[in-house]
């Protein structure tokens, strides 16, 4: 950002409010862009290449990164949880399912190889029985794949947790994340880099701050006396000796015998159509 943050004006120094710094996605509070990081973007999408009917997703956000987004929070509160739940309320219940990213990877390698001598805490224990209890579990889509989207045109996301034995928490953050999608999309293709960014020093050739380059970084200083002096050579005034023609019923004023203090001939004119 080259915009300077103050300015001078007759009044002094004043803030500068640098164009479209406040300027956000519709919804969405000042400073957005600090947590928007875990959201795909238009142009700057998080996955690789479409390759068939799936993609690859390369973003490595996943349930546990998102919890505590406060512009998750914002979009859920636009959607309406499940149950009329809050944010907060929804991440309690759901972090109770799912358990820590520690406790998560504890018991999914339960899952995946119950054969092996693995000692679960109870935490993880009430994962494992959860995964068990739903019959989901390994039968949703593969982590990282895109199969496409749906007839809700929903961006499917794989979030690290398995979306079979836990479809109902992926389901809501896809459409959570989908409205942070849309929104921000929308933004994108308004908005003004350029002008946002302001100008440059490069942009014109100039090495360095632009601002400093032309002073405009510091109070102008107070106006000096010019060194200058002009001769006049006027010349001196004098009546006119113009006549000119005068319209019919209109009457003839001799300028000739004029002055510069007056009066003139008009004032005459005037004062003998008085008496």
């Amino acid at each position: 950002m080259s915009w300077p943050t103050r300015t001078w004006t007759q009044d002094g120094w004043r803030e500068f409010p640098a164009p479209l710094h406040d300027v956000t996605p519709e919804g969405l509070p000042v400073g957005w862009d600090e947590h928007a990081h875990e959201i795909q973007r238009s142009g700057v999408l998080g996955y690789s290449q479409i390759e068939g009917m799936s993609t690859v997703e390369v973003n490595p956000a996943d349930f546990w990164d998102v919890m505590d987004n406060p512009i998750y929070e914002v979009a859920a509160e636009a959607l309406d949880l499940p149950g009329g739940l809050s944010w907060t309320d929804w991440v309690a219940q759901t972090l109770t399912q799912v358990g820590s990213r520690e406790d998560y990877a504890a018991a999914e390698a339960y899952m995946n190889n119950p054969d092996a001598s693995n000692t679960l805490t109870p935490t993880q224990q009430a994962i494992v029985q959860g995964m068990s209890f739903s019959g989901e579990y390994g039968e949703g889509r593969a982590d990282n794949e895109f199969p496409g989207r749906d007839s809700g045109d929903v961006i499917r996301r794989a979030w690290g947790i398995d979306p079979g034995a836990f479809s109902g928490i992926t389901n809501v953050l896809d459409d959570v994340h989908q409205w942070l999608f849309n929104t921000v999309s929308v933004f994108d293709l308004n908005d003004a880099p350029i002008i946002r960014r302001g100008p440059e020093g490069s942009d014109y050739g100039i090495e360095g701050d632009i601002w400093e380059h032309y002073g405009l970084d510091k109070a102008p200083e107070a106006p000096k006396e010019m060194d200058v002096h002009y001769n006049f050579n006027l010349l001196t005034a004098r009546p006119s000796s113009r006549t000119y023609a005068t319209p019919k019923g209109y009457p003839e004023l001799d300028t000739s015998t004029e002055t510069i203090s007056g009066p003139t001939s008009y004032d005459t004119y005037m004062d003998t159509q008085s008496t």
